[in-house]
């Protein structure tokens, strides 16, 4: 592992911490370097290279999706371990308190900004009401009742991020449900998290699912991808499709007994070496026999918790952006329906980059009526160098154009952008109405304007070309 100690850099042996979960070495690491020290570390299933193995950095949000644990893996890193000597002074720290007071005030009233709620609980039971969540591998879009009444009824601790009103992390404490204090049984309740390993495989039995859930934070794996493969499986299971995986195993909807078995089977069985750990959209792919059609992903990402039928636009990389208007039970969309669609994703993705370059939640963010100007106040009052809110805006969108860049150079073009074709081919059937399947030419124009679009801007705005770029241009 990797020690960050007072400016110098060492490399330490992770023998003591090999094959630990990833609190088990939160916690050992914490021991050896003070409890005031930063860890972030990697489970078995990183080690193993499992692709969409997750970061833990010892919070209770959601896992940072896209298999960055696996990257760790394949450097042989096991942790990375900070510890803190600088203390963080401001000379105008009561100025500061008082630029973020009205924002303080808008986020102790979440009701009033419904955007406040896209992170919590709730919003599972909202897009649930208006036939928005996906049931059964995207078989169906409604989930009865009695699920959310037990989530309802879990003991639940309320958890925010440093100087956050809001609260809005939410975790099952085993010492509040008659279960030993362990830490390894902090549960964090992730919504999309609880959909993949709950209403996405047609799980009833809320323990079952808790079960599933504490399994991928021992191994370090992300739950979202983890309940896409599981409910892949279960689909191949029920349409009678032989893998020859684990003989024993009996991938099943409506059952979640099998799913600890699973992944620890990915995880210590497989690997980087057999096609599981690669995700679904490898796995598919190498199974064949009808499989790919309903492996759930786009661009071999696993896809998130809205169906793509009840308006929800899946990004390159950076999950669901809710396109359901905001009088159908309360829901906002990051991009309003009146307004060109493929202008505001860009937007959307160069609003994400932002703020997570100032390391602030993106809820937060959406909750500000003057997020550009704050942020420029902010940055000044810390940092003592005053930005103008236009360099606010570029900062954004230059980070996103890096990663567009990124993902052009390997070969990501719009031809390649699709869905599974279940999305064009089969309506969607609720109890309340039928949705009609997606246009796939509608859908095809719309990727080829994204990447015209992104393009376009990039090369009319050459400060926000990569470096070599830039070069290549001045020459």
């Amino acid at each position: 592992y990797l020690l960050l100690d007072e400016g110098r850099v060492f490399f330490r042996s992770a023998k003591e911490v090999e094959s630990c979960s990833g609190s088990e070495c939160q916690e050992k690491l914490k021991e050896k370097w003070g409890q005031g020290s930063a860890i972030v570390c990697i489970g078995p299933a990183g080690e193993s290279q499992v692709k969409f193995s997750t970061l833990v950095d010892g919070s209770f949000e959601a896992p940072i999706r896209g298999g960055l644990g696996a990257i760790f893996g394949a450097k042989n890193l096991k942790a990375l371990a900070v510890r803190p000597y600088l203390p963080i002074n401001s000379e105008k720290s009561g100025e500061f308190l008082e630029a973020v007071l009205p924002l303080i005030k808008t986020l102790k009233e979440p009701e009033s900004n419904p955007f406040l709620e896209m992170g919590t609980l709730a919003v599972l039971e909202k897009l649930n009401h208006v036939c928005a969540l996906p049931a059964r591998n995207f078989q169906a879009a409604d989930f009865p009742q009695e699920w959310f009444n037990a989530l309802e009824g879990l003991s639940i601790q309320k958890r925010s991020c440093p100087g956050c009103p809001v609260a809005c992390l939410e975790v099952l404490a085993p010492e509040l449900n008659g279960q030993p204090p362990q830490n390894e049984f902090n549960i964090p309740l992730n919504p999309e998290s609880l959909w993949a390993l709950g209403p996405l495989l047609n799980i009833l039995n809320l323990d079952e699912t808790l079960t599933a859930l504490q399994a991928c934070g021992q191994y370090g794996m992300d739950p979202v991808s983890f309940g896409i493969l599981a409910a892949w499986l279960a689909e191949c299971h029920e349409r009678k499709i032989q893998l020859g995986v684990v003989p024993d195993l009996v991938p099943e909807f409506g059952s979640g007994s099998w799913l600890p078995e699973l992944s620890a089977n990915i995880t210590e069985g497989n690997g980087i070496l057999g096609f599981l750990g690669q995700g679904v959209f490898e796995a598919a792919k190498r199974t064949g026999s009808g499989s790919q059609a309903f492996a759930m992903h786009f661009c071999g990402q696993e896809l998130s918790f809205v169906d793509p039928r009840r308006g929800f636009w899946p990004l390159s990389f950076l999950g669901p952006a809710v396109r359901i208007p905001p009088e159908q039970n309360g829901l906002t969309s990051v991009i309003r329906p009146e307004e060109d669609w493929i202008f505001n994703i860009i937007q959307a993705e160069n609003l994400w980059a932002l703020l997570e370059s100032f390391g602030i939640c993106q809820w937060v963010g959406l909750a500000q009526d003057n997020l550009y100007e704050n942020l420029a106040i902010f940055y000044q009052l810390l940092s003592g160098n005053d930005k103008s809110i236009q360099w606010v805006e570029t900062l954004g969108k230059g980070c996103m154009n890096l990663i567009r860049a990124f993902n052009w150079r390997e070969g990501w073009r719009s031809e390649n952008s699709y869905l599974p074709e279940l999305f064009f081919e089969e309506d969607l059937v609720t109890s309340q109405q039928v949705y009609p399947a997606l246009d796939a030419r509608v859908w095809q124009e719309g990727m080829q304007a994204y990447f015209s679009l992104w393009t376009s801007t990039r090369k009319s705005n050459p400060d926000t070309m990569p470096i070599h770029q830039q070069e290549d241009r001045n020459e």
